[in-house]
């Protein structure tokens, strides 16, 4: 997750492409994990995988707990509306709860 450019004084050209990047991007949405509705992890194919989670204090848990590959760290857990609940780590878990696990100040929960 990246929260905004680099200091364009010191990386100008790194800075300018962080913003020709993100220009058009539109910011996602945190939101707390709701057991009874279907999640989704993307897949090292790009393909999303149904998974159900479980909250677990800051972190989640993941059904089938299988289904989170080596090499898959950092993919989304999200929801169908788009919003996004959690990052997969490992395939073993615990994966953070996004809304718990961002510093206070980021303000985007």
């Amino acid at each position: 997750m990246t929260l905004g450019s680099v200091d364009d004084q010191a990386l100008p050209d790194e800075a300018a492409a962080y913003d020709e990047l993100t220009e058009e991007m539109q910011p996602f949405a945190f939101t707390e994990p709701r057991p009874s509705e279907p999640a989704y992890v993307l897949s090292l194919g790009g393909n999303w995988l149904g998974v159900r989670l479980n909250a677990h204090g800051r972190c989640l848990s993941l059904s089938p707990g299988s289904v989170v590959q080596s090499g898959m760290s950092g993919s989304p857990l999200v929801y169908a509306d788009g919003s996004v609940v959690g990052v997969a780590v490992t395939n073993e878990g615990p994966h953070p709860m996004l809304a718990k696990a961002t510093p206070r100040w980021c303000d985007l929960a």
